[in-house]
């Protein structure tokens, strides 16, 4: 019995440092090209990416950047039109079919960043669409708002007891003018989101900032992408996820003024798009492991398995690499460092 004292304390020890840990996994740009648009008319959106979807849905939570409106029957003047090849257009105006929510909603998606370049390519009423079908998908969304709204520029995930408020913010619309205030811009309006981030902060456990920012095809960040990084970290982001370039850039860690870590993804690439060189072809799946203990919420772990977007014919899709051989993996070890690559198959493995 003179045991039994350390035993308890052991327990009780044990009992109060149990941490929770919740896995996101976070992808690029969901660009959906002419090509890609008619397969997945055709056949659904889901089987551009069908190899992923275990590892969408296996996460607690899942993201990605809808880079484009979901306007049904809206041409490329925000007119209503009863024409589906004027409705749904690929570059230089995107807007895609409603079907492509619903397919990200089926594959595991939890929230998207609506805040890009392309938010506007069907003006405001085209943000108004989007956001409709995004609701009625029970897809959640940040970085943009209906005409006249007063709806949160972010969105919330919880699992596991652990809170994340998600923000994002665009450099530009491509010259398309906001005149209704719908989009949440990172320059315009950066009092606004650093001010949003800090309240976050006070609120979640986590912020994750996700701006639509950087030099299209450029491989690493640029001054402008580094200053801003630095400013939503010590507005209180724990995470920063990129996207724009249509490249992977660098993986970072920076340190807040607080003295937190800080990760930066300055872009993620493109998750699926018709862009046809290695640089725009070669992506992965971002693993953030987020753990709260009694001390602090933390990021735990980061692990990036690569993609590979195959182009040709019906072979069409977004397919695991599995190869630390495969051209994509070489580029990424380049590009991200291979201290954080991961093969699919191997990731299975981890506890």
């Amino acid at each position: 019995m003179r045991y039994l004292p350390i035993v308890l304390l052991s327990l009780l020890y044990t009992f109060t440092c149990q941490a929770d840990t919740i896995h996101i996994v976070a992808v690029g740009d969901v660009l959906i090209h002419k090509p890609l648009r008619d397969k997945g008319m055709k056949l659904g959106f889901t089987q551009l990416w069908s190899s992923l979807i275990p590892e969408l849905q296996k996460a607690d939570i899942t993201y990605g950047n809808l880079e484009g409106p979901v306007a049904a029957m809206l041409d490329s003047r925000g007119r209503a039109t009863e024409s589906l090849h004027a409705a749904y257009t690929a570059f230089p105006m995107f807007n895609y079919p409603p079907s492509l929510i619903s397919g990200l909603k089926d594959s595991g998606f939890d929230v998207v960043s609506t805040a890009n370049n392309h938010a506007l390519d069907r003006y405001g009423t085209g943000i108004d669409k989007t956001i409709d079908v995004l609701n009625k998908n029970e897809l959640a969304f940040t970085g943009t708002k209906k005409n006249g709204s007063e709806e949160r520029w972010f969105a919330e995930t919880n699992a596991h007891g652990i809170s994340i408020a998600w923000l994002a913010c665009t450099q530009d619309t491509n010259g398309i003018k906001d005149t209704e205030q719908q989009v949440l811009l990172c320059h315009r309006d950066q009092e606004l989101v650093l001010s949003l981030i800090a309240e976050l902060a006070k609120t979640h456990d986590a912020v994750i900032v996700t701006p639509h920012w950087g030099v299209e095809y450029q491989l690493k960040p640029d001054k402008s992408q580094r200053r801003l990084a630095q400013q939503f970290a010590d507005a209180g982001a724990m995470a920063i996820l990129g996207s724009h370039p249509h490249c992977v850039q660098p993986f970072d860690w920076i340190k807040a003024k607080s003295g937190q870590k800080v990760f930066v993804a300055y872009s993620l690439g493109n998750f699926i798009s018709n862009q046809g060189s290695l640089k725009n072809r070669s992506s992965g799946l971002l693993s953030l492991y987020i753990e709260k203990n009694e001390v602090s919420t933390h990021i735990d772990r980061v692990d990036y398995q690569p993609t590979y977007m195959e182009n040709r014919g019906d072979e069409m899709q977004v397919n695991w690499v599995n190869s630390r051989n495969h051209p994509a993996y070489l580029w990424l070890k380049k590009v991200v460092g291979e201290q954080y690559l991961t093969l699919a198959k191997e990731n299975d493995k981890k506890p």
